[in-house]
């Protein structure tokens, strides 16, 4: 027998094996779906997020694990303090269910007054206040705009920086609601400004007489959310900017050449897969992201392009331990020397913990951050009494990590600063540490961490996402 034909054979019997064990289980069938508590949101929010839908038909087997994911993806919205999803089988014995999805709101409107301070991270600003760095912020978000999941933010700005700005996120296109708009536009200028990377730290200046920066941007995003966890967006910005001639003085590098106003335009890409059970403190799941990004000025005479990815992965050890490794990588290419485009490790989401304090520039750079967490307090809710006239703000949930890390990484600078010495080196830190969990996603933060350097100090951190 020829052994095509017998390999041909395996698959057939396998195939056969595979149909019967799933005609052997239950089918059960989504007969209606009942949501209660979305006193503002409009319920095609919700059900776009479930994974039964009304009329699906699911394995028994697999309910609780849809049902599971449903939670998460409702979750990730930040329009709920609260959801819980069960189901209830029909008593006629025809095998179907009926969801029922309980949500507790959260309080949609949040007016605000802040203080910001010019530097890069928590414990940079604790470590080095300076009042004449502070910026004063004033405005309002809107969250759920309509019930639609759209979000509005305004404010103003005076002190170390002054503007204007106005954010409307989430626009939904279309009755697919798969895709989305967001726009917004920014006035700012300012007496201080990070000019060059001197001793591995911005080097700022201030000139109270006068704006060293004067600009404004806009930018239009577009998302197309494939599904839920996975999203494409394409985003167009645009920036009319004015330095003071005083920048190129002290570094003539400052933005690639010596013009002291250009326009500039940027192009961004990115493909996104989110499957993390919590985005504000996952301990579960994956998440896959790869950008692309390109930054011209108006006349071509700087051209900049940056490939970037970001990997992460979260697993349960059992027994109340939890482990996660994230990678991120950056390579670019550009015509010109330019600093504010070598910017590598310690600016945004690229971090070495351990290196607070400092700025890694060049043009490419990988990190690795690994941690290992202990849940110390499971999750536990507790009701306020004296605040029962605030139920959005009543009802509390918190819970309590000890964490230990390794972080890695290293940049590639291709003209480094004789001044900086961190760059173009293999770098770690190491620490211990806790982390607070509680309600409208807020985490803070508190390690110790010692690096290559022999550098150690106590760092804090905290999120504020809906805030």
């Amino acid at each position: 027998m020829p052994i095509c034909l017998i390999k041909r054979l395996v698959c057939l019997f396998a195939t056969t094996l595979c149909t019967f064990a799933l005609f052997a289980q239950d089918l059960w069938h989504v007969s209606d779906i009942v949501i209660l508590g979305n006193q503002r949101t409009n319920e095609k929010i919700i059900l776009r997020e479930l994974s039964l839908q009304k009329g699906d038909a699911v394995l028994e087997s697999r309910i609780n694990q849809k049902i599971t994911q449903s939670k998460e993806n409702l979750g990730n919205l930040s329009l709920f303090n609260y959801v819980e999803i069960d189901y209830e089988v029909s008593p006629e014995g025809d095998n179907t269910i009926v969801l029922h999805i309980l949500v507790e709101e959260r309080w949609y409107f949040f007016p605000f007054f802040s203080i910001k301070l010019g530097d890069r991270n928590t414990s940079t600003r604790i470590q080095d206040f300076d009042i004449e760095r502070v910026t004063f912020e004033g405005g309002a978000h809107f969250y759920n705009v309509g019930g639609l999941n759209h979000a509005i933010t305004a404010g103003i700005e005076f002190g170390y920086q002054q503007g204007l700005n106005f954010h409307y996120k989430k626009i939904t296109l279309g009755r697919a609601q798969k895709h989305f708009l967001t726009t917004g536009i920014s006035l700012q200028r300012s007496h201080k400004m990070d000019v060059m990377t001197l001793e591995d730290a911005p080097l700022k200046i201030k000139r109270p007489d006068l704006f060293l920066s004067q600009s404004v941007s806009g930018y239009l995003n577009y998302t197309y959310r494939h599904d839920v966890r996975r999203t494409h967006n394409i985003s167009f910005g645009y920036e009319y900017k004015k330095i003071s001639d005083t920048i190129l003085q002290i570094n003539p590098d400052f933005w690639g050449n010596s013009r002291t106003e250009r326009l500039n335009l940027s192009l961004q890409y990115f493909f996104r897969v989110d499957q993390r059970d919590y985005i504000a403190f996952p301990l579960k799941g994956h998440y896959l992201k790869t950008e692309g990004n390109i930054y011209l000025s108006d006349d071509l005479s700087v051209r900049y392009f940056q490939a970037k990815g970001n990997a992460q992965y979260y697993w349960t050890l059992g027994n109340r331990w939890y482990a996660s490794e994230r990678l991120t990588a950056g390579l670019s290419l550009k015509n010109a020397k330019a600093y504010i485009l070598d910017r590598a490790l310690g600016y945004e989401e690229n971090v070495l913990r351990g290196y607070e304090y400092h700025v890694i520039d060049g043009q490419h750079f990988i990190a690795s951050n690994s941690t290992l967490r202990y849940n110390i307090i499971p999750k536990r809710v507790f009701i306020i009494d004296w605040l029962s006239a605030l139920p959005k703000f009543n009802k509390i949930h918190y819970a309590l990590y000890a964490h230990t890390f390794i972080d890695i990484g290293c940049t590639y600078h291709h003209y480094p600063n004789l001044d900086n010495h961190l760059s173009n080196m293999l770098l770690y830190g190491s620490g211990v540490g806790f982390d607070f969990v509680t309600y409208y996603d807020m985490v803070f933060s508190l390690s110790f961490a010692i690096n290559r350097q022999k550098e150690h100090g106590f760092y804090f951190s905290f999120k504020l996402p809906i805030l």
